[in-house]
């Protein structure tokens, strides 16, 4: 679907914008009880999966909660009605349900369990039939050896771009405060392809995991922040970006390097160019000496010796001044020290367009007079969107900003940010534009010219709100969602090009 977002003579002819976004909704209502966090997290050609857990899915560093943990799938033939629902469990003592994929169309459970000796995690694959029900004997992927005094992260697992490989993810944390990262790639049939293994010769209070890339050709990539003192949660500005590439055939990786010492970097992103055959980087820079922005684009060539190549654009002050124009915030949250990079959407000509968002949180505290305890609070801030289209050299060629202003306190952000769903000729981004009763939930559209509008398609008497996150694109015109309807939890699918 990416290659479809290029410029066609055609588009001349046709209307500057689809006319209308046509939603539908569940009768059934989705079960929220004890249930809290949800996501989408694969379909097939007439079913789609929904997952639900009572912990947060993206909690990859805590093996604590597997104990407490709950797992609840439902699936959901096409026109949104319930096929099945059940809930998982592990079969005994010993067994960790470590996280749920769909792989080639189907539930697949990835549950480990220790060695006697407890110096190794054995990681097995328990799909699910039509019914829900899960296979009596599991299949053995791989066994991760480990030092007895490390500490195991919970697994995490990613899929190659056409979803025809898996990577199933270990991250091993040393007594030492050094790291190791283990990784079993699977095929979509479930056979081992490769394992491999590599030191980060970097400290864990040093040392941020950003994003992790898996390619066609099984080639893997993790990507880093470094910062030269100790890492702390606020962080935002890093000395370097860090690229660990293992290609297929290699247990372990090479390092490279984003790293200059007159620039802070901060809000990366990672892909992989079939097309060009190339690793793309993606980030932004602040210079240490003048204080001005600007955008960092760096390309590594997969099947070749090449060298990082390492691309520096500034960001003109047009271009600042309308990506964060309209905000009503403290003048030290704007600036690229906020942006965060979404996704990277590759053009052909080795260019892309990146989808970036203003994103932080603030935390204060008071005194609750009737518990007689000080409470602290959590306010997460969602403003401007921006897409920025830059060339092969990184250098921007258009930009179009949705405006606006989510403030949301103690739920996460849950309801904040926005969901992307391209169709052939637009990047359609969904979200909420009150998180209130008074909400109404809005699409802002962008061709690949860079010409953009928005449109509310869902009004404040229908009283719906989205939960943008948890959001899947299930075919080129149509988005699941679960949403809100005043006390009701159900699903909905929104129509493009209606």
């Amino acid at each position: 679907m990416l290659s479809h977002f290029r410029i066609l003579s055609l588009l001349l002819l046709m209307p500057l914008f689809a006319t209308s976004q046509k939603v539908v909704y569940s009768k059934q209502e989705i079960d929220a009880y004890s249930y809290d966090f949800i996501k989408i997290a694969g379909y097939n050609e007439n079913e789609f999966f929904l997952f639900q857990s009572n912990l947060p899915f993206e909690n990859d560093r805590d093996r604590i909660g597997f104990k407490s943990r709950k797992y609840q799938i439902t699936c959901y033939n096409n026109n949104l009605t319930v096929k099945w629902s059940k809930k998982f469990n592990p079969s005994n003592d010993k067994e960790r349900i470590e996280t749920m994929a769909v792989i080639n169309g189907k539930v697949v459970l990835i549950k480990s369990t220790f060695t006697d000796k407890e110096d190794k995690l054995n990681v097995y694959a328990s799909p699910l039939d039509d019914s829900g029900k899960e296979s009596a004997s599991p299949l053995l992927l791989g066994s991760i050896a480990f030092d007895k005094t490390s500490s195991l992260d919970k697994i995490k697992i990613i899929a190659s771009q056409r979803n025809n490989l898996f990577g199933i993810i270990q991250n091993e944390k040393k007594q030492n405060g050094m790291q190791k990262l283990h990784c079993i790639v699977i095929s979509s049939e479930l056979v081992t392809m490769r394992q491999l293994q590599f030191d980060v010769p970097y400290p864990e209070k040093n040392f941020s995991y950003e994003n992790w890339l898996l390619t066609e050709a099984g080639d893997f990539v993790l990507e880093g922040s470094f910062y030269s003192k100790e890492n702390n949660e606020k962080r935002k500005r890093w000395d370097a970006y860090k690229l660990f590439v293992s290609l297929n055939g290699n247990e372990g990786a090479v390092e490279y390097a984003v790293n200059k010492s007159d620039i802070e970097l901060n809000g990366s992103n990672i892909a992989y160019d079939i097309a060009n055959k190339q690793l793309v980087l993606a980030g932004f820079y602040t210079d240490k000496t003048n204080g001005k922005s600007g955008i960092i684009y760096a390309t590594l060539k997969t099947e070749s010796n090449d060298s990082l190549k390492i691309f520096r654009q500034p960001i003109g002050e047009s271009t600042q001044a309308r990506m964060f124009s309209g905000l009503t915030i403290d003048k030290s949250n704007t600036g690229v020290d906020n942006l965060n990079i979404e996704k990277i959407i590759l053009r052909n000509d080795g260019g892309a367009v990146l989808i970036t968002e203003m994103s932080y949180v603030t935390d204060y505290s008071y005194y609750d007079y009737f518990t007689q305890n000080y409470i602290r609070s959590y306010e997460y801030h969602f403003n401007n969107a921006v897409a920025l289209s830059v060339n092969a050299d990184g250098s921007i060629d258009w930009d179009a900003v949705l405006r606006k202003d989510q403030v949301s306190t103690n739920d996460y952000g849950k309801y904040s940010s926005f969901t992307i769903a391209q169709t052939d000729n637009e990047i359609n981004l969904v979200y909420n534009t009150r998180i209130d009763r008074n909400n109404s939930v809005a699409v802002f559209r962008v061709k690949n010219n860079g010409t953009s509008d928005t449109k509310e398609f869902i009004q404040p008497e229908d009283r719906i709100m989205i939960i943008p996150f948890a959001a899947r694109q299930i075919s080129a015109d149509e988005l699941v969602i679960p949403c809100w309807n005043r006390k009701k939890l159900l699903m909905a699918k929104i129509i493009f090009n209606e």
